[in-house]
């Protein structure tokens, strides 16, 4: 609301007087108290009284209100007593009352109480002072600013909540190049992310299932998801146990196996169950080779109800050539550290008298084998995060996971995942002795995690030790 007139000055300024105005009667006088006044206001039958503290500004307030009212109603009534067509009365009454200046009627209001209301319509309101409108210019910023920031403070927290809760897919799962990030921070920042679980459930498995990642057609359908599948195929990567669990499966289960154990029997025009000497039975086909998996996809073995279990490191042609969308398999295979699986092989294959260092130098280090073998990417083509995004969601939509470095558990979970024969007293010792057998030709301590020599190795299998820190992952997420 406008401010209030604070004395008579004012009002005269204006070209009214209290009398005109009808606040005090013509010769009547005005008492005041120290704390208080009290002004009467007669307009014919049109009386109010007002009590404003001296101290405050409420009274102001007040008093102008009831000036500025009654002297609209004061003007209203003079001009009904005019004869708007008598010029004579026109001008007497322009002589009389003329236009009251209101802009003039002030009060020195602290600058935080100037206020502008709109109760004051009883005529043409009137032109607000230069100044009120600069003192209103200069507040409204400042409460402008205030809500925007808090709102924008708002908003923050609003879009941190939802990509907290819907938008951590959409960051992605990055693979930095190690060509311009040292070996060091990416694999370490690399293991934090895979190893990270939410609710049970790993986030690299959670941006895994929104990413959209198309598999190959034939992976797809020829192969069940976790859990499903006809014919049970484990995918052989070298040293890693496979050929524990193929002696536990052939010697100690009885299983029928299509593997590399017919590589010497090819003679034969028709499937048949062959014996090896040291017991344990195959078919008479060759799952190693790309000729040897022509023959059995002709001998039809995926339908032939002969097979129980399908050994072979030739992931996609075999998944290509041997199963169907009527005959599917199911992915299985073990995992271990790439390091340690690295130094494995060169125990094997090295010629005598061979460094570890000399291994690598003459360039029969593998590079990132595991992952071009889930990619089929095996002849030194590139690798790129897309090969790794493939690698890690077939694993988790297609592949039972096994560690090495935990094998009894692993076994045990092929078992019952496939339905095999339990363990009796025979197959127990069986497998007691298959195991540690196989447990004595572990690898010599060659390399140590952080030395030289280990991070030579990681160099060459970036890749495989994010396979594997997911493989593990995964593992942990079937036992639930």
């Amino acid at each position: 609301m406008l401010p209030a007139a604070s004395s008579e000055d004012d009002l005269s300024e204006s070209g009214w007087s209290p009398a005109d105005l009808g606040l005090v009667e013509e010769g009547s006088t005005r008492s005041e108290h120290p704390t208080s006044r009290r002004t009467e206001v007669s307009l014919g039958s049109v009386q109010g009284s007002i009590t404003s503290r001296s101290t405050g500004s409420v009274g102001r307030r007040a008093l102008s209100h009831s000036i500025r009212h009654h002297a609209a109603i004061l003007q209203h009534k003079a001009v009904d007593k005019i004869d708007v067509d008598d010029p004579t009365e026109q001008k007497e009454a322009s002589r009389v009352m003329p236009q009251p200046n209101l802009n003039q009627i002030s009060d020195p209001l602290d600058e935080d109480e100037a206020v502008i209301g709109s109760d004051w319509n009883f005529f043409t309101p009137p032109t607000i002072p230069a100044e009120w409108s600069q003192q209103i210019i200069r507040n409204v910023p400042k409460l402008s600013r205030k809500w925007v920031i808090l709102l924008t403070v708002f908003a923050f927290l609003l879009s941190i909540s939802f990509a907290m809760i819907f938008g951590i897919n959409k960051a992605g799962y990055k693979v930095a190049d190690p060509s311009t990030v040292g070996l060091k921070e990416t694999v370490g920042a690399t293991i934090q992310s895979v190893g990270a679980t939410i609710s049970g459930i790993s986030q690299t498995t959670l941006q895994l299932q929104t990413a959209n990642i198309r598999l190959p057609e034939y992976i797809q359908t020829n192969l069940g998801d976790v859990g499903s599948g006809l014919i049970p195929f484990y995918v052989f990567i070298p040293e890693t146990g496979g050929l524990t669990l193929q002696r536990l499966t052939r010697e100690c289960l009885g299983l029928v196996e299509a593997s590399n154990a017919g590589s010497q029997d090819l003679a034969g025009t028709s499937l048949t169950v062959q014996t090896l000497p040291g017991g344990g039975r195959y078919v008479n086909v060759d799952m190693n080779t790309d000729l040897g998996l022509d023959r059995a996809k002709n001998f039809q073995i995926a339908s032939s109800g002969l097979v129980d279990i399908v050994y072979s490191p030739l992931f996609y042609p075999v998944v290509e050539k041997i199963f169907d969308s009527n005959r599917t398999g199911r992915m299985f295979t073990i995992f271990c550290h790439p390091v340690s699986r690295a130094i494995m092989v060169y125990q094997k294959n090295q010629a005598p008298g061979t460094t570890m260092e000399q291994y690598i130098l003459s360039g029969q280090l593998e590079n990132n084998y595991v992952t071009r073998v889930l990619v089929n990417k095996l002849q030194g083509q590139n690798l790129v995060k897309e090969d790794l995004d493939l690698a890690l969601d077939t694993l988790r939509r297609k592949c039972v996971i096994g560690l090495s470095e935990s094998l009894l558990e692993s076994l045990e979970r092929f078992r019952k995942s496939f339905g095999w024969p339990e363990y009796d007293t025979a197959r127990v010792g069986c497998a007691e002795s298959v195991i540690a057998a196989d447990a004595q030709n572990t690898n010599q301590t060659i390399a140590v995690e952080g030395e030289s020599l280990w991070n030579e190795i990681l160099k060459q299998n970036d890749f495989d030790l994010q396979v594997f820190e997911y493989a593990k992952v995964l593992y942990n997420e079937q036992r639930q």
